[in-house]
């Protein structure tokens, strides 16, 4: 397992030290970086060259996920990222950042635009224009998030209040005095016969009652607002210790793998996804693995799904390679069996890549923008919004030949509109001005479809209104229209 340290010249010495004698390598080009909590401002990731950076993290608008590829969109263009998205979420700063998907975590500082949909979804729309849903799973989470007071200062509140208080009162001392004065001077002319005593002013008593009302009204209102104060942070505090829950049990996994990765006999795995063979349909990996400990007479052999390979020994690795057909996965964790004489181990492998592989060959189309103008009232849906395509996985290896665009309604198809795959080189944009009048139980769903020239076709689900179920994101059909994958 290899390590990079980023932390202050006063402390790297003893935590080299310290990983050095868990037997922790320390690289520059590790895949993990250690870095101090002062530290967290910044973020490794990958550029176009690949080679590995630190972004400031208030340069990021948002980071999505594509199966096991992270992208994170900044203001200064777009890099990759190694780590899993739970792991990018524990390790940004929750006040700044919020995961709204189960692929997308937004920065709260470069959202630009909030408009409520239907189903219990928001639409956002970040400073780079991107538009991005709340998933209904996301949604209780993203409300607290945005909307409750927690960034409010209370001791400058109870500052402002106490302003507001003593103001309110000395006004209310020279309003007093002013109606006391000019009540005087109206009873002196009376006396005097210079005024008219049909001449009407307030007395002092009356003035007094009406500035009590008035600081009894501006009391309770201040009571009022404090109590509103006091119940959004409340809930602030809870949906904080909803995360904190949710966060410890993160960390708790995380340390879990970590411990069992430093007590783990296996130093280092990688695995790598060759070449795609179009005969065959099938995808060549290399596998290379590295002992903590090993001798001349240790073997290794890899459990990889429903495949046993034996890894040969390579300098100071193991390395093997296999054949998988391009819709295999391994559902179960890869284990390697380590051989010394007559004693073998067992050790899992989870930094493997599982599949499915038809992920990194076949061409897909991804949207960029979901249709967010939606109106729905009395079972009567409205359409006026654009959606917009994009490429996602296009290799030179397999060759889109159609594209598609596709609406359903509980689950057949109402019109299907053709793309040329030219179009996707940029943005496509799609408008919809459309009404819908559905009734009870009625799903309508947006679908793209990318066909190739190897006979398979990839369904992907762009937008659903309706469904309360969960929803099937991808499906892959052969040329005879057989389900041959579904997630």
């Amino acid at each position: 397992m290899k390590v990079k340290i980023l932390i202050d010249d006063e402390k790297y010495e003893s935590i080299y030290k310290e990983l050095y004698e868990l037997g922790i390598e320390i690289s520059d080009d590790a895949e993990y970086v250690l870095m101090s909590r002062e530290q967290k401002k910044y973020l490794p990731v990958k550029n176009q060259d690949g080679e590995r950076i630190m972004i400031d993290c208030a340069d990021i608008i948002f980071i999505e996920s594509y199966g096991h590829k992270i992208d994170v969109h900044t203001t200064d263009g777009v890099f990759s990222s190694q780590d899993r998205i739970y792991m990018l979420e524990e390790y940004l700063d929750s006040l700044h950042f919020t995961r709204i998907s189960n692929s997308v975590i937004i920065s709260k500082k470069h959202v630009k635009n909030i408009k409520p949909a239907l189903s219990m979804k928001f639409i956002i729309t970040m400073s780079d224009g991107t538009v991005i849903d709340v998933t209904r799973s996301y949604y209780a989470s993203f409300k607290k998030f945005f909307f409750f007071f927690s960034d409010i200062d209370m001791a400058a509140m109870a500052k402002w209040i106490l302003i507001i208080l003593v103001v309110s009162i000395i006004s209310a001392v020279i309003y007093m005095t002013v109606k006391y004065i000019k009540y005087k001077n109206h009873i002196n002319k009376v006396l005097n016969g210079v005024e008219d005593t049909s001449k009407r002013i307030s007395s002092p008593g009356e003035s007094v009652m009406a500035v009590l009302i008035f600081l009894l009204i501006l009391w309770n209102a201040i009571n009022l607002t404090q109590i509103s104060f006091m119940q959004n942070t409340i809930n602030g505090l809870n949906s904080k210790i909803d995360e904190l829950k949710r966060d410890t049990s993160i960390y708790m996994d995380d340390i879990s793998t970590k411990l069992d990765d430093i007590s783990s006999p296996i130093y280092d795995a990688e695995l790598i996804v060759g070449d795609f063979n179009r005969d065959s349909l099938t995808v060549n990996l290399f596998f290379k693995v590295k002992l903590r400990e090993f001798t001349d007479s240790t073997t290794l052999s890899l459990t990889f799904g429903t495949h046993d390979i034996e890894l040969k020994k390579d300098g100071d690795c193991y390395t093997g390679t296999l054949e998988v057909g391009l819709f295999e996965e391994c559902s179960d964790i890869p284990v390697v069996s380590i051989k010394n004489g007559e004693v073998t181990t067992l050790a899992e492998v989870h930094a493997f890549w599982c599949g499915p592989f038809w992920v990194d060959v076949l061409p897909n189309t991804a949207i960029s923008r979901a249709p967010y103008e939606v109106k729905d009232k009395n079972g009567k849906l409205s359409f006026d919004s654009e959606i917009w395509l994009t490429k996602d996985s296009w290799n030179d290896g397999v060759n889109v030949t159609h594209v598609y665009f596709t609406k359903e309604l509980n689950g057949v198809e109402t019109s299907r509109e053709e793309i040329s795959p030219d179009e996707l080189n940029d943005t496509k944009v799609i408008k919809l001005k459309e009404s819908y009048d559905l009734k009870d139980g009625d799903v309508l769903s947006f679908y793209v479809i990318t066909e190739n020239d190897l006979g398979y076709s990839v369904k992907r689900l762009i937008w659903e209104y309706g469904n309360t179920n969960e929803s099937i994101g991808h499906t892959v059909y052969d040329a005879d229209g057989n389900v041959v994958f579904s997630d």
